[in-house]
């Protein structure tokens, strides 16, 4: 799949925010700020209530290209990146 050939429903981005939401801030702060998307919001949300939505907006704004390049890092990286989740913080 080349870059910026991925078109994404806002259906198929808000599964990716569901996906992402047990990772932990930082690693969710690192991951979509290599992409280029907006990580204001995310690194300051400490109640984690407001965690998801900041998560959405972040996610639902970003252009298909740098969404597919988290999808793919992902589909890489799945097993490490998932062993650094706590189910505790979901």
């Amino acid at each position: 799949m080349t870059q910026g050939s991925m078109k994404l429903s806002p259906r198929s981005k808000m599964a990716l925010c569901q996906f992402l939401r047990p990772f932990k801030r930082g690693d969710l702060v690192l991951l979509l700020d290599k992409y280029g998307l907006s990580t204001r919001e995310l690194e300051y949300q400490l109640a984690a209530p407001s965690r998801p939505i900041a998560l959405r907006n972040a996610i639902l704004a970003a252009p298909d290209s740098q969404i597919e390049g988290i999808v793919q890092e992902l589909a890489r990286r799945c097993d490490s990146m998932r062993t650094g989740v706590n189910p505790h913080d979901v």
